[in-house]
Order: structure tokens, then sequence, then C-alpha cells
């Protein structure tokens, strides 16, 4: 604890260039000013509906209940058919 005191005792202020905060200020507001073009946003709005009727799709679709109860009646095959010879020897 005493090492830190030390430490921070050492420190000295530092000399500030004039206008600092103006500049900051402006190179925020400089941000701030930017606007994404309509291009980006329409083409974020398509990829997103996209994946929202491709995944609605893939939820509801007819052939993925079919999918399903051909992945579970294989994995209880998987289960049925477990030989457990190593503790057989």
């Amino acid at each position: 604890m005493k090492n830190e005191s030390y430490i921070l005792s050492k420190v000295k202020k530092a000399e500030v260039p004039p206008y600092l905060y103006t500049r900051i200020m402006q190179g925020i507001k400089a941000l701030e000013d930017k606007k994404v073009p309509f291009k980006w946003k329409l083409s974020w709005a398509v990829a997103a509906a996209l994946l929202l009727l491709f995944n609605v799709i893939s939820f509801t679709g007819e052939e993925n209940r079919d999918a399903n109860s051909q992945v579970q009646t294989s994995t209880e095959n998987v289960y049925d058919n477990v030989v457990n010879d190593i503790y057989h020897d």
C-alpha cells in the first residue's frame, strides 16, 4: 500500500494544450453528423427480412417435421445398438 501511495505522489499534473476540449467536442459532433447511406439501411432491412422469412419457413415446413422424426429415430437406433463389450472381458 505504501508503494502505491508513493507512486501516486510522484504523478504531476499535465499541461493541456489550449482549445483541446473544443477540438474533442468538434470531433464528436463531426461523428454525430455523419449519416448512414439509404442503400445500407435498405440492404440491412432486406437481409433481416430474408433471414426472418427463412427461419419461419424452416421451422414451419412439413419437410422439417419429417426430418426431425428421422433424426429422432436414428438417435434411438444408436442407443439401442450399444454394446458393452468392454465390461464383459
